[in-house]
Parts: C-alpha cells; sequence; structure tokens
C-alpha cells in the first residue's frame, strides 16, 4: 500500500498542464525529486535546486530568479510545451523500446537500468548527457515527439491488478491500483504503453449471506496515466464487458475466462460468487475510456531530434562533495537495483589524451572531471603554500587555467558544447562557462 500512496501523489502532481500550473515553487520541487530519485530531501530550497540542476545538467543555470529556475527545470523533466518530450517522457520511451513496457520507477533508476542493459556498466555525467547518448544507441538517426491525439471513448484495452481484492481483505474506500496490459495506439501514436499505472477505489463490499446469497465486490476503476503522464478517465463499461465476455469464450478455462464463466460471475459491474470474492494480484480484466478524451503520446520520427539549449555554469560550487544522502542517484541505484551485494560500476576507466582527442562523443564528462580534478589540485596547492608567498599561489592558478583551457579543446572538437571563456580574478579560482548549443 504504501509504495500505491508514492505512485498516486507523484502521479497526480505530474498530471499536467492544467495542475502544474497549480504547483508552488516548493511543490514543484517535491515532484522533481520523487521523479529524479523516488523521495524528496530536506535543507534549503536553493541547496535542493542546485542539486537538482547538477544532476539533470552537470551545472547550474546562469541566469534567473529561484522560481524561473524550478518552472525551467520542471518543464525539462516532467513536462513540455513543446513537440519535444520531457525527460521523464524520454526515459519512459526508451523503457518501452527497449523492455516493451514502462515502469513507475524513479527516472535516475530507470536511466540506470537501461544502461546495464544497453553498455553492461553504468555511465557518469549529468543524467541529460547520458540520456541523449542512450537514444542516439537504440534509435540510430530517429528519435520520438509529443504529438496530440483524441482517445475515442469506449476503447477498450486489458488490465492487470496490482493487488490481492476480495471480500475478506478489502473494504470499502480503499484505494486499488492496477496496470495496462497491452499496448495502445492511436494510428501512429503510443498512449497507453503497456506497463502505464492506473487505479480506483472500492466502492462496495457485500460479505456472503446465508442460504447460498452471494458475496459482492464493486470496483471503480477511475483512471490510467499513459506515457505522457496525464490522466484518462476510465470505467467498467459495457463495451469492456462484453470483450471480457468474448475474451472467456475463445480461452475457456483461462483466468479471465474463470472469471465470467467459472464460479465467479461478472453481473452489472458486480464480482459476485456464492461464498467469497477472491481476485487475486495478476487478475486480467477489460476497462475503457469513458469519455473521449485529447491525451498526448510519442510518435517515432526520422532524423536527429533538436533539443532545448540552456545556458549552465559549471563552476567550484558544482563540484563540492554531496552529502550522503538516500536520494543520490548512485545510493539509488545500489539500493533499488542491486542492493548490499551489488555489483553496479559506474564507467570510470581513464582514456588518454589521444583516445579523447578521437572520440569527442565520450569525453565530455571526463573533461569536465579533469577541470574539477584541476581546480581541487590547485585550490590545494594555494592552501599549502600561503604561507610561503604569493607566487607559488599565483603558479598554481596558472596551472588550473592552462588546464582548463587545454580540456576545452578537447571538449569542443565535433562536440555540441562551447566552452566561451575561462574566467579568473585574483581572488577565485577559474570559473568555466559552458554553452550547451543544438
Amino acid at each position: 500500500m504504501k509504495q500505491w500512496i508514492w505512485a498516486a501523489a507523484l502521479l497526480t502532481t505530474l498530471a499536467w498542464p492544467a495542475v502544474a500550473a497549480d504547483l508552488t515553487v516548493a511543490e514543484k520541487s517535491d515532484a522533481l525529486e520523487r521523479t529524479l530519485y523516488g523521495q524528496t530531501t530536506t535543507g534549503a530550497l536553493t541547496t535542493r535546486l542546485s542539486e537538482l540542476q547538477y544532476d539533470v545538467y552537470g551545472g547550474t543555470f546562469r541566469d534567473g530568479g529561484l522560481a524561473e529556475q524550478v518552472d525551467t527545470l520542471y518543464d525539462d523533466v516532467i513536462k513540455s510545451d513543446t513537440t519535444e518530450p520531457a525527460l521523464a517522457i524520454r526515459l519512459h520511451t526508451l523503457e518501452w523500446q527497449l523492455q516493451n513496457q514502462v515502469t513507475d520507477r524513479p527516472i535516475v533508476e530507470i536511466a540506470g537500468g537501461l544502461e546495464r542493459t544497453v553498455y553492461g556498466v553504468l555511465k557518469t555525467g549529468s543524467l541529460r548527457t547520458r540520456v541523449k547518448e542512450l537514444e542516439e544507441t537504440v534509435y540510430r538517426g530517429k528519435h520520438y515527439e509529443l504529438k496530440q491525439v483524441e482517445v475515442p471513448a469506449g476503447t477498450v484495452f486489458k488490465i492487470s491488478l496490482a493487488q490481492d481484492i476480495g471480500t475478506k481483505l478489502s473494504q470499502e474506500g480503499d484505494a486499488i491500483r492496477f496496470t495496462v496490459s497491452e499496448d495502445v495506439f492511436v494510428d501512429d501514436v503510443l498512449v497507453l504503453p503497456k506497463g502505464s499505472v492506473g487505479h480506483g477505489e472500492i466502492t462496495k463490499v457485500k460479505q456472503p449471506r446465508r442460504f447460498g446469497r452471494n458475496g459482492e465486490i464493486k470496483i471503480a476503476f477511475n483512471q490510467v496515466f499513459g506515457i505522457a503522464d496525464e490522466p484518462i478517465a476510465t470505467v467498467l463499461g459495457p463495451e469492456a464487458q462484453e470483450r471480457l465476455k468474448r475474451e472467456a469464450a475463445a480461452v475457456g478455462a483461462s483466468a479471465v475466462g474463470a472469471m465470467v464463466l467459472g464460479p465467479i460471475g461478472l453481473v452489472g459491474g458486480y464480482f459476485v460468487r456464492g461464498t467469497d470474492v477472491d481476485m487475486p494480484a495478476g487478475t486480467e480484466l477489460f476497462i475503457q475510456v469513458q469519455d473521449t478524451v485529447a491525451a498526448y503520446g510519442v510518435a517515432q520520427v526520422s532524423g536527429a531530434p533538436t533539443y532545448t539549449t540552456r545556458d549552465i555554469v559549471i563552476s567550484t560550487a558544482d563540484a563540492k562533495e554531496k552529502k550522503a544522502r538516500p536520494a543520490d542517484g548512485l545510493a539509488v541505484l545500489e539500493e533499488k537495483i542491486g542492493g548490499k551485494d551489488s555489483v553496479l560500476k559506474a564507467d570510470t576507466r581513464p582514456e588518454s589524451a589521444a583516445v579523447a582527442e578521437t572520440k569527442p562523443a565520450d569525453v565530455r564528462d571526463d573533461a569536465a572531471q579533469a577541470v574539477q580534478a584541476a581546480r581541487t589540485e590547485a585550490k590545494q596547492d594555494t592552501t599549502d603554500v600561503r604561507g610561503e608567498g604569493k607566487e607559488r599561489a599565483d603558479d598554481a592558478r596558472t596551472k588550473v587555467t592552462a588546464q582548463a583551457e587545454r580540456v576545452s579543446t578537447v571538449v569542443t572538437e565535433d562536440e555540441p558544447v562551447k566552452i566561451e571563456r575561462v574566467e579568473t580574478d585574483d581572488d577565485e579560482l577559474p570559473v568555466v562557462i559552458v554553452r550547451q548549443e543544438s
């Protein structure tokens, strides 16, 4: 039940655009952390925002106030007003492409699992860079765009109960959770991939009585969330019941057939049996879209995608050691995917400068790490020699500036990233200004 509560809260938060427009800065920040890590963190909002930006982009925004920066991050990670899907949608689409279903896991965990599938190892660097590399590897010259379509009323699809339901277990008002068991397309647009989560509630429980009077359970299948995390109202309507009967007739004594032809009968939306109603997790049923609804889905198109650009600053503040917290990306992956016995390891194999120059698509993160290492070394040198004179400190600053400029040359070769300049003043370490370009 605890897992369902988290999922329902997350999905309700992601119902856009109407709901998103009403969220406060703090609520959007919470939604971002739940989407990325599966839980919220504590601390100053500015610190949390900086860490979110660092995990998503590898740096922090150069301009904008707190509210504007949260809005920008929310648009990029959770929802989008353009044909470019947000990061969460892009990861769910990759998940569906590779595994033929989606899950409601935190997206940092999804990204790590996909990298394990594709590369056999976790990657390092910003989430946005890692997702882009996955898309280039999996799609090869194609990409997915958001498209709005009309999903007709009465569209029937199969679902699977995610929990046990029964007259002995359930009470009126209990929340229920289910998942979609088959992909739902409108033309070539994927709206409901297999694994999409839905929820409803038990509206009536009637215990069996003497003289063979049946027990009854009535379930309202309220809504399901598609690839774009929009709520679509659903119902156990007449078309769904007819589909269930036809399937039962075709498959005979299957689990679905037993629901209609066996000791349990489906009568007017009620599941009844002479003694107790018992529907275990995994029981498959059919429901339908309640009303014609405009919804967003994804469709594959040819050509490389054009991603929104962001003006990012990589500074010494970004390289600070993060405090240990369960929401840290690798900690979440180790806990959720592998546990204590996990063999997950990030791909941190060193490469020579010559190899890096021949593989510009693979060195952006390594280059950024080299810059940060140079800064750290220079800072330590400066601290050590403060009592020995200013000359050695100046030499250390000169050294890190030269290293940063040398790495900048490697990064900019054949990459859609431009390091505009390296700023240095008398009292601070260098700050590398990076602009992402489409």
